[in-house]
């Protein structure tokens, strides 16, 4: 669909040709026998698009485009056209910048081998790790999966993990905002082992709550019962004094001897905290 040269008529032609196909799709009218193959066409011609929309994102940069309808920044158009979130629109631009130099990377993206999101996940590990073990694991691996990987490959290749520390920690922050149905959103972002010190007080508030849901018969998804767990820390309603709960939590830090001994990582030891990510050793000490 997208070859060099391409400009704008062929695509403006390619989208009417692709409205034309949607128009008149009609899944329940699908023999179950083609069903399989329509799906993985639909979805390769979404990588596609999707693909080439990340590549697009620093020519709409670079080109000064943006401005026209008084946007603020690139991202901000970005996020306009493409009706996704400004943070979203920001990662794709970083991807797309990220990709100048992954030359395969750009041509698994554009292949449709690879979606937009593993495209971000390997981009943004492929400066520690050569990009092509990163693209054989985005080949067998379920997102999560590339994702872990590619964050254990940036934390082996981290050379100062105090440096990195204190950066995150100096960018932590909270975010609040409530949608337009009135749903209301909680983003944090913060050090590793701050992480962990949640997790481990949600844990056993959360277990309370999923087996009081599954004593009484109720079955809703896990992140309800971790959303109750959270508000009843933070708002105080719970049974029992918080003390107590606070007793049940504990964090598990998996170190290498000599690393917690030299107080430092070298190589590939590790210093993480089990279920959230790596840390300096310092925190842990």
């Amino acid at each position: 669909m997208f070859v060099r040269g391409v400009g704008r008529e062929a695509v403006v032609a390619q989208e009417r040709s692709l409205a034309s196909l949607c128009s008149a799709f009609e899944p329940e009218l699908l023999p179950r026998c083609d069903v399989a193959a329509v799906h993985a066409s639909l979805a390769r011609m979404a990588k596609l698009v999707d693909g080439a929309l990340v590549l697009l994102a620093r020519r709409v940069e670079s080109s000064g485009a943006w401005r026209e309808g008084g946007h603020r920044s690139a991202a901000e158009k970005i996020a306009a056209v493409e009706g996704r979130s400004t943070g979203s629109a920001k990662a794709a631009l970083a991807t797309s910048k990220r990709l100048e130099s992954l030359s395969e990377t750009t041509e698994a993206l554009k292949s449709g081998t690879l979606s937009a999101e593993q495209a971000e996940a390997v981009a943004e590990a492929a400066s520690a790790d050569p990009e092509a073990g990163l693209l054989r694991a985005a080949n067998v691996d379920s997102l999560p999966e590339l994702r872990e990987v590619c964050r254990r490959t940036k934390a082996a290749a981290d050379v100062d993990r105090e440096v990195t520390y204190r950066r995150l920690r100096a960018a932590r922050c909270l975010r609040r905002s409530t949608d337009a149905e009135g749903a209301y959103h909680l983003h944090l972002a913060t050090t590793a082992d701050d992480g962990a010190r949640i997790d481990a007080a949600l844990a056993p508030v959360f277990e309370r709550h999923l087996a009081e849901a599954r004593s009484a018969g109720r079955r809703e998804p896990m992140e309800a019962y971790a959303a109750d767990a959270l508000v009843e820390l933070v708002t105080g309603d719970q049974e029992g004094p918080r003390a107590s709960r606070a007793a049940e939590s504990k964090v598990i830090a998996l170190v290498d001897v000599e690393a917690l001994r030299r107080g430092s990582t070298e190589g590939e030891e590790r210093c993480e905290l089990a279920g959230v990510g790596p840390v300096p050793v310092s925190t842990v000490q």
